[in-house]
């Protein structure tokens, strides 16, 4: 495997050579009730959210879709679980980004380009709370880039 740096991986995707789809580094959300609650008053703000993970997931999401979808299992190697991705099952696979403090989960359906996709976690990080988490899928010009 060969060793590329975060800002290597970054560089690959912003400069958008070839086709790569990352999680999000961080989101906002701003909390709501889903009901009033009388005499009561909201003292929430917005809050960011740093990526802690990626699920690779084929079938059918949506709100409704529980138990339809099947959460691919990756494969491990120096830190950094990957997923090869040999048959794309029509267009029905699915990157699925999980963010630290929140319920909250993003999903983007995949290219039918994208043969792999690898999560890295930052190696040595001073903080586990604050360590870089590079999760992205790439085509067949990046495969083998984690």
């Amino acid at each position: 495997m060969k060793n590329i740096s975060f800002i290597m991986i970054n560089v690959l995707f912003f400069c958008r050579i070839g086709l790569a789809q990352t999680c999000p580094a961080n989101i906002t959300t701003s909390p709501e009730l889903s009901a009033l609650l009388p005499d009561w008053i909201i003292l929430s703000k917005t809050q960011t959210h740093d990526l802690t993970g990626l699920d690779i997931i084929t079938g059918q999401l949506g709100p409704n879709s529980s138990g339809f979808e099947q959460t691919l299992l990756p494969m491990n190697k120096d830190d950094v679980a990957f997923w090869k991705l040999s048959d794309m099952e029509n267009g029905k696979v699915w990157m699925r980004c999980h963010y630290r403090n929140t319920s909250l989960k993003i999903a983007k359906r995949l290219n039918t380009n994208i043969v792999e996709c690898f999560q890295r976690n930052e190696r040595n990080a001073p903080d586990p709370k604050k360590q870089k988490i590079i999760a992205m899928c790439v085509d067949s010009t990046h495969k083998n880039t984690y």
